[in-house]
């Protein structure tokens, strides 16, 4: 089984619960990243998603630069440990209808993990079996 250390990704980008939400836009497409994990105090409070953008400040007619992050993220997230299996993960993921979780390690923020970063990695892991078992049977003839 992969566990979440093995794919989380290791830069965090942040962004502080009191920016606007034009900003925090202007990070996740410059970043290219669908997410950014929302802090107050140097604790996580929330995130901000492509998704929280479209569906609660554009959908609303909200301005952007008028619009602090914390009125349009989805607070209290869901949060995983690196400890986590990557179906554990994508179960959360499956349920919550989320595509982002943030990874917590010693009560600290180390990362986040997407949907994307899963699937990645359970492809890679599925070729690694398939060429071990290729090795396996031609390696026997």
């Amino acid at each position: 089984m992969l566990r979440i250390a093995h794919s989380v990704s290791e830069k965090v980008h942040t962004v502080n619960h009191s920016t606007s939400v034009e900003e925090a836009a202007k990070k996740i497409a410059e970043k290219r990243i669908g997410a950014l994990p929302v802090l107050k105090d140097g604790h996580l409070v929330g995130i901000i998603s492509e998704r929280d953008i479209a569906t609660k400040l554009v959908a609303q007619g909200l301005n952007p630069k008028n619009t602090k992050v914390s009125q349009i993220m989805t607070p209290n997230p869901t949060i995983v440990f690196p400890s986590y299996d990557l179906e554990v993960c994508l179960d959360l993921m499956e349920r919550g209808h989320f595509r982002h979780l943030p990874v917590i390690d010693d009560y600290k923020l180390i990362g986040m993990i997407s949907i994307r970063d899963i699937l990645v990695a359970l492809h890679k892991e599925k070729d690694d079996l398939l060429i071990h078992f290729e090795n396996y049977i031609f390696a026997n003839r």
